[in-house]
């Protein structure tokens, strides 16, 4: 599997894929365990949330709709669509954050130390959560 088309080009970036390797070549089979659980959770965690805005966003236009007093239809729908698409686009990044900073609060040794550097080394670890959690396992 190329995985390079997904870093930087530049070699000498924290995101290069030259640093990645460096990093990777370090890694025991426990600690690829513990990226694989860390990204799978992360790709379930957004997925359960995607669904949840996806969801609410569409009763909430369908219970304006049928008021039309309130808001037209139209307005309801377009209104839905863009909180879902503005949501959607953030929310990958502030879960990988969140789950990031709970690795780094809990603990404090060499190990989770090593986890933090791959995690920070890969890029758009929230949009790419599934593929990440596959390629560790």
């Amino acid at each position: 599997m190329d995985i390079s088309r997904y870093f930087d080009n530049n070699n000498n970036s924290d995101k290069s894929y030259s640093h990645f390797k460096e990093l990777e070549s370090n890694l025991s089979p426990n600690d690829r365990i513990k990226l694989h659980e860390f990204f799978d959770d992360s790709y379930k965690s957004i997925t359960l949330a995607k669904s949840c805005v996806g969801i609410s966003a569409g009763l909430t236009a369908v219970y304006f709709s049928r008021r039309k007093r309130l808001i037209s239809p139209t307005w309801a729908l377009f209104a839905a669509l863009s909180i879902s698409t503005i949501v959607f686009q953030s929310m990958p990044s502030s879960i990988h954050s969140i789950r990031r900073n709970k690795i780094l609060n809990d603990n404090d040794n060499d190990n989770d130390n090593k986890l933090l550097n791959i995690i920070d080394s890969i890029p758009n670890p929230g949009d790419g959560a599934y593929f990440w959690a596959k390629y560790f396992s």
